[in-house]
């Protein structure tokens, strides 16, 4: 049940960051993961897969966009980490702790918010989205 709503506010925000959010390819990772998440709902393997693929584009989108800033960096961290997280859940789908690794890029994501936001303003739509996730899977560990 609170996984369910927490779905729901996370299809709810990337839809809201969609559409104040300029950036084309900040856009695209959004659809991306509004469109993981809702599969997600229907078929665990496929959305896993189309959140690979929008984290992916995320790697790609902060190492490739000017300077790499130590919270760009961290960016980079989290979404290998919950990659990883998918992965493992791809390939071993009857161990549920690997749940457990997601408090790592929730970590980061409240340090990245607490210490400068301004800095990853136009990251932080795909970011909480992101985070939306890990805390699905966290949860999805004690279950």
């Amino acid at each position: 049940m609170l996984e369910n709503i927490i779905i729901l506010i996370s299809v709810l925000f990337g839809i809201w960051q969609f559409i104040i959010t300029k950036e084309r390819a900040v856009r695209v990772i959004l659809v991306i993961q509004v469109a993981a998440i809702i599969v997600l709902t229907q078929n665990m393997d496929e959305g896993n897969y189309l959140f690979l693929l929008s984290l992916l584009i995320v790697a790609l989108h902060v190492s490739t966009n000017a300077e790499l800033t130590e919270q760009k960096s961290q960016i980079l961290v989290s979404a290998g980490i919950i990659a990883f997280g998918i992965v493992l859940h791809l390939l071993f789908p009857y161990l549920a702790r690997h749940g457990l690794l997601m408090v790592i890029p929730i970590l980061i994501y409240i340090i990245s918010i607490v210490s400068d936001w301004k800095g990853i303003k136009n990251e932080l739509g795909y970011l909480t989205f992101m985070n939306f996730y890990a805390v699905v899977m966290l949860l999805a560990a004690f279950n």
